[in-house]
């Protein structure tokens, strides 16, 4: 009798400390890669504050209080020295606006808590430098690592990977976790800069990437 007792209660414990164990994904934004960024507490798109300064093509000052006054400003209004700024800080606002209205909390996710070499090297090619049409669709349908005949991560933390291949250098940030598309699964939201090796030439993007199962290929889903 005392078998038939204690035997539930043990399986019970066991199920209880294996639902524990779960966690689920945490929603999160990458505060420290949003340079002139005031406050860290915003609930809306409106309450966005910034410090942060560019010169335009007078060489006036623009003194950027609100991610709504960088949304106002034309390309052609900022100094062309100062464009991957002006540019890097467009992404950067862009991100917090989706993040804000679009990124729910996830229930799981496949994406590993960490970026890792292994990681990046799956990232889809088309996650690359978009010089043109026809540079995407050469991309379409491979990993980074399969289409870059030289691939060597240089350096990867948390959020941050820097990464060689034979005609650039990127560094790629996670600016975002969250469910962007409302499928249940954890999305990262990803900038990426970069230059060119041995030539005068760079640029910067932003994108969604997905990973729906663990043989699920990670899928770009959203461009800025």
């Amino acid at each position: 009798m005392k078998k038939c007792i204690v035997l539930p209660l043990i399986v019970m414990i066991i199920g209880g400390c294996a639902s524990a164990d779960i966690k689920r994904p945490q929603r999160e934004f990458n505060f420290n890669e949003f340079t002139g960024l005031v406050s860290k507490q915003v609930k809306a798109y409106e309450d966005v504050v910034l410090d942060y300064e560019l010169d335009d093509t007078s060489g006036k000052t623009i003194h950027l209080k609100s991610c709504r006054q960088v949304d106002s400003i034309r390309e052609d209004q900022i100094l062309s020295s100062e464009y991957e700024l002006y540019k890097i800080l467009s992404h950067n606002c862009a991100a917090i606006k989706l993040y804000i209205e679009k990124g729910g909390p996830a229930k799981s996710s496949f994406f590993p808590e960490r970026l890792t070499k292994e990681l990046i090297s799956e990232f889809p090619a088309v996650a690359g430098p978009r010089i043109s049409r026809y540079s995407l669709e050469q991309r379409a349908g491979k990993t980074l690592k399969e289409y870059e005949p030289v691939f060597e991560v240089v350096s990867v933390d948390k959020n941050t990977v820097e990464v060689m291949t034979e005609n650039y250098e990127l560094t790629y940030l996670i600016m975002a976790k969250a469910d962007f598309n409302v499928d249940g699964y954890e999305d990262l939201l990803v900038a990426v800069r970069w230059h060119v090796r041995d030539a005068f030439g760079k640029g910067a993007d932003l994108f969604i990437l997905e990973k729906k199962s663990l043989d699920y290929p990670i899928t770009l889903t959203w461009r800025y």
